[in-house]
């Protein structure tokens, strides 16, 4: 096809609680994106990536450290000219400034999957009854998911159903990038 403008890669970072479906939508964009043939796409799921990295816990300082493997393994796919899809709960706005800054000048989003902690429990009963110290949204202060306003796009993904935040997802990405 002549004059098709060759639509540019990008690193999407999926943040929220757990069950708030940054793992949902990934998978779901990662399908649609499939059937366009050159484009590259390869998936860092915060769970998946974790069983790869068993040697880490969930303190804060694990969890800082897991954040910052998947952003050096997202840079090294996006520069292979991949279209990188992360999901992480990156609950510290100032770890999720820290991404932005190491994305600087390259095709980065970060999409927050808004979704209240009463919501995500009922899609993760066995997560959230955990009695750790250490459960994102539940397990004090420091633990707390630090909401910021920084984020590019927000997805309230309590109250729209899956289809309607995919479809708020492929405008965003077609206004942004010209995906779809």
């Amino acid at each position: 096809m002549l004059n098709q403008k060759k639509i540019p890669n990008f690193i999407l970072w999926f943040t929220g609680l757990s069950g708030s479906g940054k793992s949902s939508l990934s998978f779901l964009l990662k399908k649609e994106l499939r059937k366009e043939k050159s484009t590259k796409i390869k998936i860092i799921d915060g769970d998946l990536f974790r069983k790869k990295f068993p040697n880490f816990g969930y303190s804060l300082r694990d969890r800082k450290k897991i954040g910052y493997l998947k952003a050096k393994l997202a840079l090294k796919y996006y520069k292979r000219g991949y279209t990188t899809l992360v999901s992480g709960i990156a609950h510290k706005k100032i770890w999720r400034k820290e991404i932005r800054n190491f994305f600087k000048n390259i095709n980065y989003t970060e999409v927050y999957l808004h979704c209240s902690l009463k919501r995500c429990i009922t899609r993760k009963k066995k997560l959230y009854s955990k009695k750790d110290s250490n459960v994102i949204g539940i397990s004090g202060k420091k633990y707390k998911y630090q909401v910021s306003r920084t984020y590019d796009l927000r997805i309230d993904t309590g109250i729209n159903n899956k289809l309607k935040c995919f479809s708020i997802l492929k405008k965003y990405l077609k206004q942004r990038y010209g995906k779809y």
